[in-house]
């Protein structure tokens, strides 16, 4: 099966039938193809396909698990829990603790729940490092 686009670039088609070895290829390849034995795969990519046409990542569900957790701490407010899963996203222990002491200031996050009930939902989704003597200590 070759099909071309408006650049008259190859579609490459992978296909792996279940409990067979073999891989049907029609096309050009431009890297390693991997396969485990029983797998099932169709695929079709154009040469011509960026990684900016690609749909955005839907919500990871560690994230939404946690996003579940949170919302207790922040009067229900699911924008304002995910908000500050956004923030805190890549950002170092020390930001998060300053971070969470600016909305428990501001009212947004819960002054009772901010320190162990905090620190454990960042602390077992690997959001925050740190032991939780130390969230205490940062955390007023």
């Amino acid at each position: 099966m070759k099909e071309s686009n408006e650049d008259n670039a190859r579609v490459i088609h992978n296909h792996f039938e279940t409990g067979s070895q073999t891989q049907v290829i029609q096309g050009h390849i431009s890297g390693a193809i991997f396969a485990m034995p029983g797998a099932t795969v169709n695929q079709y990519t154009t040469a011509s396909q960026s990684a900016t046409e690609a749909e955005p990542a839907p919500e990871q569900p560690a994230d939404a698990e946690a996003l579940q957790h949170l919302l207790p701490l922040f009067y229900g407010e699911r924008k304002a829990a995910a908000d500050f899963l956004k923030a805190i996203a890549g950002a170092k222990d020390k930001q998060i603790t300053q971070l969470v002491n600016k909305l428990v200031a501001e009212n947004i996050l819960s002054q009772a729940s901010c320190h162990r009930d905090l620190w454990q939902i960042l602390s077992r989704y690997g959001l925050y490092h740190a032991t939780e003597s130390n969230w205490n200590m940062q955390v007023k």
